[in-house]
């Protein structure tokens, strides 16, 4: 058995992606023999589409996150633009719907709009200490283009948040979403204040919780673009109709 390093889940020695959160483990071994006898290390394809959602939680009680939450973003997302050519960005805010604060798709579109637009929500509202976070985590499951093949591209979940949540008007639990999450490969970043709602929520889908800061780590940053990007190559075979080396003639 090895451990998954992005969701530290258990895994048979000879599987390459990760059943839980679909990480691509390096292919450093596992050599392919091709038809002229010579052996050579399995060559690595390099995936080029993502799709990022990112949900905010524009609460009053996130207001003193803000500068930390638009740091991050913009940290990681030019950190993945610069490795991953085809980068597609949906950011939602939420805020508290028992108080008419609806959830609002601000983005779709690319990693330099969503900087922008993240820049721009604006925090307030919430008239109570629990939001509705479910509410908006099942709003974007179902709005954001995963996608279903994991040879095409990859997805990528990260919610800003802040307290814990109210049970979600459709009545859908947290274990539901974590799975629903599961189901569609989406690596899940949860960024909040530690709660028993996201910690089953990542538990299921396989998911991290981080600490909610105003002062990112500049490491943990990098260490998480370097899961994402690292999860989006996969290993293809060489044809056996193309030789390593040419024979030459003594």
């Amino acid at each position: 058995m090895k451990t998954c390093p992005a969701c530290k889940a258990q895994m048979a020695d000879t599987l390459v992606l990760c059943p839980g959160c679909g990480y691509q483990m390096p292919a450093t071994t596992a050599p392919v023999v091709i038809s002229t006898g010579v052996v050579r290390p399995a060559a690595r394809k390099k995936l080029e589409n993502i799709v990022l959602g990112i949900g905010i939680d524009r609460t009053g009680s996130s207001e003193q996150f803000a500068s930390g939450i638009l740091e991050m973003s913009r940290m990681l997302l030019n950190g993945i633009a610069a490795l991953i050519p085809n980068v597609r960005v949906l950011v939602q805010s939420h805020g508290d719907l028992d108080f008419g604060e609806p959830i609002l798709m601000v983005t779709d579109g690319t990693p330099t709009q969503a900087i922008d637009d993240i820049s721009r929500v604006a925090y307030g509202g919430g008239g109570d200490r629990e939001e509705h976070h479910l509410d908006a985590l099942e709003s974007i499951i179902a709005k954001a283009p995963w996608y279903c093949d994991k040879a095409q591209g990859r997805n990528v979940l990260i919610l800003f948040a802040t307290a814990d949540s109210k049970p979600a008007k459709s009545g859908v639990t947290p274990e539901q979403l974590g799975q629903q999450l599961r189901d569609r490969n989406v690596l899940v970043y949860l960024v909040c204040e530690p709660n028993p709602t996201f910690e089953t929520i990542a538990r299921v889908a396989g998911g991290t919780v981080l600490p909610i800061s105003v002062n990112p780590d500049q490491a943990q940053i990098d260490s998480i673009a370097h899961l994402l990007t690292a999860s989006i190559t996969c290993p293809q075979v060489v044809p056996g109709t193309l030789p390593l080396i040419t024979p030459t003639t003594p």
